[in-house]
């Protein structure tokens, strides 16, 4: 198969052979002379000459264009008209081929016969149009028949621009014209750049041999014709002899090429320096590269090591589950938070069944369904029962790997989280308790973030507001659920003990509620501090004594009225001791550690049910002593 720049050399070829070839015959037809020889003496291009062009053009042509039974029966006509001429030559006799077309009253010797160099070159270029085989040798074959037509046009071209006589050429081309060496060197070099032997592979392509190859061969063909024709003229005027001229021109063609290969020597002795000063930079670059890769690698294999005492303290492992195979890969790890040994095999199936039988098992399954189906990736957290019968807290996460629109793979971590999710469980169960205590207080309990906003209320708090949903209110100030003085008021005391660091202990204030009511309240501010001892926020008590306030004018003698007075304020003092301390600490506990320190945590929450139940029974007692000291006005603090 040519490629596009082929196929148009040989068109072009083709195309001048056939235009040349068909002005010589008009010029044989009409006798023009100058057509024939192109002015040149000694030599002119006969009609059965024109008449192997035409045939030689058209064969160019049709090759050019994949038309082989055309090149065939062209390659054919244009062999017989080159055999026949040359059986004429070799046999002594005349065929009637010579002035078959046109009569030749030019030549004396052999009228309207082409030359011998002009039918052994045609029979040549016929032989390279040919296709019988494809082996090496036939190919190299057609390639040097190619290159001895080369080199008869070439040697005929040169006769002629150096002025010599048909009788100082060689016999074979003795009488090859001007146009037709042209024609036959053009058409040899075509039909050789079609193939990769020879000359023209040398001195064609980009390697550094046949960029050389070409230089070489532009400056000796320069040198010699400059050289033989100089020389030739100073012959033809006796200037000197044909002895001197050929040596003279032997030695200026040495001369120059010496010339040449020194500057190409030295070009080549640059590039060799330049060569191996690039090899040393590239050899220090790669000494320098070793070195780094090697500390990477020395880097990368601490951080693994790493990386594999963390994943093995923490208890995080790998797997992968090829769906083509249904088999599933788990790491040493990944085995282990399973208690299985390390050679267990599992499937897909039976890495679900590890899961707890109910909830667990179904939510995995249809999270693996839903991955594989749906292209999602999940993050769950689910029991385990191991081999052992033991149940395990794990976190499982996961992502579907698709490939042209199919899920083929499964991959992701497994986490043992037992521990940690324990804890979590006890925190929740200890905040869910806390929460039940203080909604069955008796009196107003509340907690504040840094910025007095609600983070936590009692049912009697919530109650006070006249609601009860507790998301109505959390997040929220005073400011957002009160009138602005009350909501000014609590904001000061808020303000002093967030600035102070000190606690509010047994001060009444009074409050007025949307509903337009005043009360009055005994209470208690204590800072809330983180472990670092900066203020997080604050937990407030208040005792409702708006009753209290109303029967103090009804109070059998003031003695009485200063003993309960300071009965309610010592009660104040006992609650915030045995009730506000630990249930700060819990709340400080759960906010530092999220619930991480167990032990820690389970501590708070028994010191704070055994405070909840002092409290209750110190409630309990002081009410009762209230109510027999006046049970009409302390009828409603409970």
């Amino acid at each position: 198969m040519l490629s596009l720049e082929k196929k148009k050399s040989l068109r072009v070829c083709g195309l001048a052979s056939l235009t040349i070839a068909l002005i010589v015959m008009v010029g044989w037809l009409l006798d023009l002379s100058y057509l024939k020889d192109l002015g040149v003496a000694g030599a002119s291009m006969k009609f059965n000459t024109a008449l192997g062009f035409s045939l030689l053009g058209l064969a160019l042509i049709g090759k050019a264009y994949e038309r082989k039974w055309a090149v065939v029966v062209l390659t054919i006509f244009l062999s017989l008209l080159a055999l026949v001429t040359l059986a004429e030559y070799i046999f002594g006799i005349s065929l009637g081929i010579d002035q078959l077309f046109v009569t030749d009253r030019r030549s004396v010797k052999y009228p309207g016969r082409m030359s011998t160099g002009s039918s052994t070159a045609f029979l040549l270029t016929a032989f390279a149009l040919t296709n019988l085989t494809s082996r090496r040798w036939y190919l190299r074959l057609k390639q040097y028949g190619l290159h001895l037509v080369s080199f008869m046009a070439l040697l005929s071209i040169v006769g002629v621009a150096f002025g010599l006589s048909p009788n100082d050429r060689l016999i074979f081309i003795s009488s090859m014209a001007l146009h037709t060496a042209i024609l036959f060197l053009a058409t040899s070099i075509c039909l050789s750049s079609l193939s990769q032997f020879g000359l023209a592979n040398i001195l064609t392509g980009e390697k550094p041999g046949n960029i050389l190859s070409r230089r070489m061969f532009a400056q000796m063909t320069g040198t010699v014709l400059i050289a033989g024709y100089l020389l030739t003229t100073l012959e033809s005027h006796q200037f000197i002899t044909a002895k001197t001229s050929t040596v003279l021109i032997g030695v200026i063609s040495l001369f120059f090429s010496l010339i040449y290969v020194g500057l190409i020597a030295k070009r080549l002795n640059l590039s060799h320096d330049i060569r191996r000063y690039t090899e040393k930079q590239l050899q220090s670059y790669n000494e320098a590269l070793e070195s780094k890769v090697a500390e990477q690698t020395k880097s990368m294999k601490t951080t693994l090591d790493r990386l594999y005492d963390i994943n093995r303290v923490a208890m995080v492992g790998g797997w992968e589950a090829d769906l083509a195979t249904n088999k599933v890969t788990w790491s040493t790890t990944t085995k282990r938070i399973h208690e299985v040994p390390e050679d267990y095999q599992p499937d897909l199936s039976t890495a679900i069944k590890f899961y707890k039988e109910g909830e667990d098992r179904n939510a995995m399954a249809k999270t693996v369904n839903d991955a594989i189906s749906l292209g999602l990736p999940w993050d769950v957290e689910l029991r385990i029962i191991t081999p052992t019968g033991k149940e395990k807290w794990v976190r499982a996460i996961g992502k579907p790997i698709f490939e042209n629109g199919k899920c083929m793979r499964l991959n992701g971590t497994f986490q043992d989280i037992d521990k940690r999710k324990r804890v979590e469980i006890e925190a929740t169960e200890g905040r869910e308790f806390l929460q039940t205590l203080i909604d069955n207080i008796p009196v107003n309990i509340y907690a504040k973030d840094i910025e007095s906003r609600k983070i936590l209320i009692n049912k009697a708090e919530l109650s006070l507001m006249g609601l009860n949903d507790k998301a109505l209110v959390i997040g929220k100030t005073d400011h957002e659920l009160f009138p602005k003085a009350s909501a000014d008021l609590s904001k000061a005391e808020d303000l002093q003990v967030f600035s102070t660091g000190e606690p509010i202990l047994g001060v009444e204030t009074s409050m007025t509620l949307n509903s337009g009511e005043t009360r009055w309240f005994l209470t208690s501010k204590i800072p809330i501090k983180n472990t670092e001892g900066t203020i997080t926020g604050l937990l407030g008590v208040s005792v409702d004594i708006t009753d209290r306030k109303h029967s103090e004018e009804t109070l059998k003698g003031a003695a009485t009225f200063k003993t309960q007075h300071q009965e309610l304020k010592d009660f104040s003092s006992t609650l915030s001791e045995q009730l506000l301390n630990p249930l700060v600490s819990l709340l400080k506990e759960i906010e530092t550690t999220g619930g991480e320190n167990e032990e820690k945590l389970v501590s708070n929450v028994n010191r704070l049910q055994t405070s909840i139940r002092t409290t209750v029974k110190a409630i309990e007692d002081f009410t009762l002593s209230i109510k027999n000291t006046d049970s009409g006005n302390w009828r409603n603090i409970k």
